[in-house]
Formats: structure tokens, sequence, C-alpha cells
């Protein structure tokens, strides 16, 4: 349930939501089969289904099945499949399809051979001393639109694996230093995206002091 609820300072504002029921019974059979580039099924790969209108609404997930097939019912007319590896969810997925529209009839998802069909990112992140420094790395995928977050070694060395082909918004976050963007960069499939040395900036200080009505100052 979503709506605009507009809140004033001073005032305990009511919100009663209804939540609307979803018959994934009444809804419309999406069936299909993942195969590799070779065609041989893929069995036990993590199916995530949303609507491809709003594919930041929640959706279902599914399994394959040994003989690499997949059945379940949405209430979409169109939707979206990311097809991953199971448990694999802090990777890049193996295949994202968009569009797919279930009263057509079984879809067949081919997942292209990762050697030939994904990039990577290598990389090292010092900090303003020169030492190696431990940072995340979050990734914006503008096709795919998706997040993912890596982290360095403790020797700063960022390597990745797997990375879909596009344009990618890059970001480095370490902890005691500014965010540092990298801007958008673009990944080749079979290809290996070189970031370089990455410098960190030093960090700056803020101090001050916070009021809470009808309560002592506190220091920051």
């Amino acid at each position: 349930a979503r709506e605009a609820v507009p809140l004033h300072a001073g005032v305990r504002t009511p919100w009663n939501p209804v939540l609307d029921a979803v018959d994934l019974v009444a809804g419309t059979s999406l069936t299909g089969v993942v195969v590799d580039a070779s065609g041989k099924p893929q069995a036990k790969l993590q199916l995530s289904i949303r609507d491809a209108a709003d594919t930041t609404a929640p959706g279902s997930q599914v399994r394959t099945g040994s003989d690499g097939t997949f059945a379940t019912r949405v209430p979409w007319d169109s939707v979206r499949i990311v097809v991953q590896v199971a448990d694999g969810w802090r990777q890049f997925p193996l295949l994202v399809v968009d569009d797919v529209k279930p009263a057509a009839g079984p879809v067949r998802l081919e997942v292209p051979d990762p050697s030939s069909a994904r990039g990577g990112i290598d990389g090292r992140v010092l900090g303003p001393d020169g030492a190696a420094q431990r940072a995340a790395v979050t990734i914006w995928h503008q096709q795919a639109r998706l997040w993912r977050e890596f982290e360095t070694t403790s020797d700063g060395v960022l390597h990745i694996e797997g990375v879909l082909p596009g344009a990618l918004d890059l970001e480095v976050r370490a902890e005691g230093h500014p965010w540092l963007s990298l801007g958008t960069r673009e990944v080749v499939a079979g290809q290996t995206l070189q970031l370089g040395t990455i410098h960190l900036s030093p960090s700056g200080r803020i101090s001050g002091t916070f009021t809470v009505p009808d309560r002592k100052s506190t220091r920051l």
C-alpha cells in the first residue's frame, strides 16, 4: 500500500493502510526452461520475477528443477526475470530479461557463456598516505537497473568477475574518508575494466552542538 501522507511538526499523523490481496492462484501461468549456450538444462537456479512496469515492487521467486524447467503464477501481464545462482545475491545475475509475456506461452531463457559474455573490474584503493585501504565499491548498472556492492581485500585490491556488460555508475566508500564518485564506466564483454590506483582524499572534521526541545544541549 502506498500513499502520500503530509506530516506537520508537533502533530501525530495517523495512517491506516489497507493492503491489496494478490491472488496468485487467479494469476497468469508463467512456465519455461533455463538452458546454457549449448542447450543444456540448468538446474537449481534462482529466478526473481517482478512486474515489468514497476521492478521495485515485491515479486515472486522460483527455482529451476533438475530438467531446468520452472513454473509459477504471476498477477502481471509483463514481467522482468532475473536469473542467478542460488544464494548468489551479492554477485551480478546470470541473465536479465525484460518484458516477458506470461500469456504468450513457455519461455526459453538462455544463459550465455560467462567467459565471452561477461566482463570484469580490477583496481586498487589507497588512502591519502598511500597505504592500502579497505573500501566498498557500489555499482549501479544502468541497463540491468541493479545495485551491487563489492569489497576490496585488506591490501586494497578490487577484483570483480562476472560483470554484466553495460554502463556502470561507480562509487568508492571507505570509513573515515569522503565518498569518491568514479563516474560512469563501460564494461565490455570478454574484457576487464582497469580502474588503476584509486586515491582517497583526506577527511575533514565537523563539530557543533545540537539541542533537543526541553532538554540540555549535547556536544556532537
